[in-house]
């Protein structure tokens, strides 16, 4: 997964270049709002009463395997 965000960066790179100053904030905003409602939408489900993650559970793939998740990231 890491190997296709990096192949793919030059496609985002010259797309985010293209923007301006105050769209390329905006987009920032954008990226860590949708980081900040993944995270608010799964965070009962990811943690045990003991402190241990459910390696098996929905909500620990999407939060921390799912490209769809991550490219948030790794854009901003």
């Amino acid at each position: 997964m890491e190997a296709f965000f990096y192949l793919t960066f030059p496609l985002y790179a010259a797309a985010i270049l293209r923007l301006s100053a105050r769209r390329a904030m905006a987009l920032g905003g954008a990226l860590f709002a949708g980081m900040l409602a993944v995270a608010g939408l799964f965070a009962g489900d990811l943690v045990l009463a003991g402190g241990w993650m459910l390696p098996d559970a929905t909500a620990v793939w999407v939060v921390y395997v799912s490209p769809a998740v991550r490219v948030l990231e790794f854009l901003l």
